[in-house]
């Protein structure tokens, strides 16, 4: 609902983080939760199953939408993907890191983080 109701300009990558996290929750690696804050900010929550935490956060403000990643959580929970995740975005994974161009390469990355979080072995590339 927040999506459809974004400026035009986020919708498009509102649209891809949606349908990323919706197709990790139909695989069953994660659990989905949403939360607006009234400070209107709306974030969409891929958590790990039996774990109150996620990999990364989706995030839609009045004037800008974005991801957040949670090194903590990769070190504890998919240390092996730390590197990829790391290449594919350039930089060094940071806490509070506003990524606001979501590549597919990083959104597959992201996806195989999640597999391995889950116990799951990463499809072949």
């Amino acid at each position: 609902m927040a999506a459809a109701q974004a400026p035009a300009e986020f919708r498009p990558l509102l649209d891809r983080l949606i349908a990323w996290a919706d197709d990790l929750n139909r695989r069953g690696l994660v659990r989905l939760a949403t939360y607006r804050g009234k400070n209107q900010i709306t974030t969409l929550l891929p958590r790990l199953r039996g774990d109150d935490a996620g990999l990364a956060t989706v995030y839609l403000e009045p004037k800008n939408a974005y991801i957040q990643l949670w090194p903590t959580v990769f070190k504890r929970r998919a240390p092996g993907s730390i590197a990829e995740v790391t290449s594919e975005l350039g930089t060094e994974m940071k806490p509070h890191q506003r990524i606001f161009q979501v590549s597919d390469g990083l959104l597959s990355a992201l996806t195989a983080a999640y597999e391995e979080a889950a116990g799951r072995q990463a499809p072949p590339k």
